[in-house]
């Protein structure tokens, strides 16, 4: 007999400050994780994690209405480690049965958790709401045709600087998006289309890229860590494609970099401007560090992104008219997280360039 909608839904409730204590508890054990799996250095496992923690207390405080809905499937995914927490839990709390997937070579963390969790809902006579499934395995038949709620994959975005946006600050933010993770982030910037004057934009990126630090995750003054072997080749060739697009300029050569002592991978940042070429490359939105700018007039900024939009990808706005248009706040919103007091560790301070 399956367990009613209300027991779920109140079982959930009562473990969420568990759940919560438990995360705390173990923030520690999680980072380390984070960085021998993912390469994560410190600054960012922080962010991933306070992410979360902020998530899970404020649906500490939601209420639902309506409880119940159809079982669901939730994938815990590779690149996106420790989303599906969130996302499990929001459904239990919702009173819906839920069967977490896990692909191979995800992070092990959200299943150790909520087996825990599960635990706890045993207690509360709910237990079999939650399922786990092993890493790399598929659904079992019964929750294959579950409906899937996420963990949504993430896309590379194509960033839209605006002729009215403060060059240094647009530089800050194609490094934090473009070289996050060594380029592995999914969220990453790979495109970037300048509206606009470009050589001092340029001149403050050239100088991020050479001077972001990247290194072992167990530094905490490094920006980025280290990646995949794989990942080496495929970034060589998306590298490779883009060099030889007719009128690419290359500002910063990348590669990959070499520590002694060090058997890991690094790969150093590339910076390329190009005109915009459609289609574009094969792999345009390969993994790596590595953003490609493409110079155009402010007037005609939108109709250069028309085939970026119709292609699905998600476009980042830079600049505070364009912020505002767009979420409807003050223009200097976009800037507070780039003050000096909040840049990450492992990038060059802010100077007039």
């Amino acid at each position: 007999m399956s367990v009613k909608p209300e027991r779920i839904a109140a079982a959930a409730r009562a473990r969420q400050v568990a759940l919560l204590g438990l995360l705390a508890a173990r923030t520690d054990a999680i980072g380390e994780s984070l960085a021998r799996t993912h390469g994560m250095v410190a600054w960012d496992r922080h962010k991933t994690i306070g992410k979360l923690q902020r998530g899970l207390w404020a649906l500490r405080e939601q209420r639902f209405h309506g409880l119940g809905g159809p079982p669901a499937r939730v994938c815990e995914r590779k690149d996106q480690p420790l989303e599906s927490l969130l996302i499990v839990s929001t459904l239990l709390r919702q009173g819906r049965r839920v069967h977490l997937e896990v692909q191979a070579g995800a992070s092990a963390v959200v299943p150790e958790l909520l087996a825990e969790l599960r635990d706890e809902l045993s207690r509360e006579q709910a237990g079999e709401a939650l399922t786990i499934g092993a890493a790399g395995e598929p659904a079992p038949d019964e929750a294959g045709a579950w409906e899937r709620v996420g963990v949504t994959p993430a896309r590379p975005r194509v960033a839209a600087v605006h002729a009215d946006a403060d060059r240094e600050l647009a530089a800050y933010a194609l490094a934090l998006s473009g070289l996050r993770r060594g380029g592995a982030d999914p969220r990453r910037i790979v495109q970037a289309f300048v509206a606009g004057p470009l050589e001092r934009l340029e001149r403050h990126l050239h100088r991020l890229w050479v001077g972001a630090a990247f290194g072992p995750p167990d530094d905490p003054e490094m920006f980025a860590g280290p990646v995949e072997p794989a990942l080496a080749e495929v970034y060589r060739v998306a590298l490779a494609a883009w060099s030889a697009v007719p009128g690419a300029r290359v500002l910063c050569p990348g590669g990959q970099l070499e520590r002694p002592g060090d058997p890991r991978t690094y790969l150093a940042p590339a910076l390329l401007r190009a005109p915009p070429i459609e289609p574009p490359p094969a792999h345009a939105g390969a993994i790596g560090p590595l953003v490609v700018l493409h110079p155009c007039e402010p007037a005609t900024l939108d109709a250069a992104l028309a085939a970026c939009r119709a292609r699905g990808d998600v476009i980042q706005p830079l600049g505070p008219e364009a912020w505002r248009q767009r979420v409807g706040t003050p223009p200097m919103a976009p800037l507070q997280p780039l003050a000096l007091g909040r840049l990450p560790p492992g990038l060059p301070e802010p100077r007039p360039t």
